[in-house]
């Protein structure tokens, strides 16, 4: 029997937004395998209600930072979901025991976009650094101002977590001659690796002049960046985050920034997705909002989009 028989019945919901943005490149693939596709859109994450109506009709979910909780994967699997496909590498959002007990299928994408989220950190290092948005405003408004920025080369830049993103913006940071202090848990990462100084956090957390934060968000370094270490940090420090919100304490980022202590922080990520418009980060001077989309290029979501879909396949008809 062909795959295409064996697939045709079963139905997945897709809510990752990237995907879901894209879908129309994969019409052919879907086809192919014969899946029924739910398509749920939302700006970044769907609801519990949404999900508790949705899954105990679907076959196999592949979701984003959508809510999977006991409460939700228990509704799918008393109806039909087998599987679960993480599309991404962030799985804060898993209970993982829920997924055991109730014996669904489950896998993320590693290593999907490293490369991607490196540019992006850069990107807002370098505008950060030079000035580059608050020169583009002004001129903007009919003003010509010439803001002395600092150069990369020979600066301090702290990078929390030396996964696939953090291997990647550790590329880019050398290549423009930084200096990298690396925070590592997992020390099988950095054996072997040269030109990086290792450091547990927070150690030497006064010398950085940058810090950029690409680990995994755990129980453990929930709120790592806090007013206890803002008081340890230079003066005109600047934070960068494009892993996840719970690792910095906003309403201490807020009181850093109002004090004049950092010198910028600029956000792909934050506490409550999407950013509240009453958020207090809003009226602060010297930072850079982005809207948890660091992996959105079109050959990231290609790429992962495939990689999840093929990950169903293998769960929903296993050879």
């Amino acid at each position: 029997m062909n795959d295409m028989n064996t697939t045709q019945h079963k139905k997945i919901l897709i809510s990752a937004p990237p995907f879901v943005n894209q879908q129309e490149k994969f019409q052919q693939i879907l086809s192919e395998f014969g899946f029924d596709v739910h398509w749920a859109e939302s700006q970044q994450q769907l609801s519990e209600n949404q999900l508790l109506k949705l899954l105990p009709e679907i076959d196999g979910w592949i979701l984003g930072d959508d809510p999977c909780t006991r409460l939700i994967l228990a509704a799918g699997s008393s109806g039909r979901l087998k599987a679960v496909v993480k599309w991404g590498v962030g799985t804060d959002n898993i209970d993982f025991n829920a997924i055991k007990d109730l014996n669904l299928a489950f896998s993320n994408t590693p290593n999907a976009f490293g490369r991607e989220v490196a540019d992006l950190a850069m990107a807002y290092l370098i505008n950060l650094s030079r000035h580059v948005l608050t020169v583009d405003s002004n001129v903007r408004e009919g003003m010509w101002i010439k803001p002395a920025g600092f150069s990369l080369a020979d600066k301090n830049i702290g990078l929390v977590g030396y996964g696939d993103i953090g291997k990647n913006i550790s590329k880019r940071l050398q290549a423009a001659d930084a200096k990298v202090s690396v925070y590592e848990i997992d020390s099988k990462r950095t054996n072997g690796v040269e030109n990086i100084s290792i450091y547990d956090w927070p150690e030497a957390v006064g010398d950085l002049d940058a810090i950029i934060l690409a680990c995994a968000l755990t129980t453990e370094n929930s709120e790592m960046i806090n007013k206890e270490i803002l008081k340890k940090t230079k003066k005109g420090l600047l934070i960068i985050n494009v892993s996840r919100g719970g690792l910095i304490c906003e309403e201490d980022l807020i009181d850093s920034l109002n004090s004049g202590r950092l010198g910028g922080v600029a956000l792909d990520v934050y506490q409550i997705e999407p950013l509240p418009v009453s958020s207090a980060l809003r009226e602060c001077k010297n930072v850079i909002f982005g809207t948890h989309n660091a992996s959105n290029t079109l050959e990231a979501v290609m790429r992962t989009s495939q990689t999840a879909l093929e990950t169903m396949r293998s769960f929903l008809n296993p050879a």
